[in-house]
């Protein structure tokens, strides 16, 4: 049985992170930046940089970029999965101090400053990161957005 919630997941009882999840459904992260600069669609090309950024062979090369396409493709109003899932695939990158996913997110949240249904749907990702020793949310002021 697959539990649905963010985080690690269970399949038959067996502990699979995301990126090994994502690995298995995209052998190839080439496949991935491949849709990013390809996709018709803004929603196409922002969830393909998401995927990227948490694939495990995501080039560190790439990870400025897949940031840039999810910020310049989120639509306010119009999506409310895509501002809590672009806020799962820069918490890793938030949790290790990479100012361009923090900025990012900074960008994602002024962005979206009304759409209050997007935004609820952070509410898991900053509580996450308030119980890390280090909190980018408080360290960076995020959580004034």
């Amino acid at each position: 049985m697959l539990n649905t919630r963010l985080g690690p997941r269970y399949v038959h009882e067996k502990t699979i992170s995301v990126s090994q999840l994502i690995e298995g459904y995209v052998p190839d992260v080439n496949s991935l930046l491949r849709v990013i600069a390809e996709a018709q669609t803004p929603e196409q090309r922002g969830a393909a940089a998401m995927t990227c950024l948490l694939h495990p062979a995501c080039p560190k090369e790439s990870n400025a970029d897949c940031i840039n396409t999810i910020v310049q493709n989120y639509k306010p109003h119009t999506n409310s999965w895509y501002l809590r899932a672009a806020g799962a695939a820069l918490e890793p990158l938030i949790v290790a101090d990479d100012l361009a996913a923090i900025e990012g997110m900074g960008s994602l949240l002024r962005a979206g400053s009304g759409d209050f249904n997007a935004r609820f749907g952070l509410n898991r990702v900053f509580g996450r990161l308030r119980q890390r020793s280090k909190a980018p949310v408080s360290e960076y002021g995020i959580a004034k957005f």
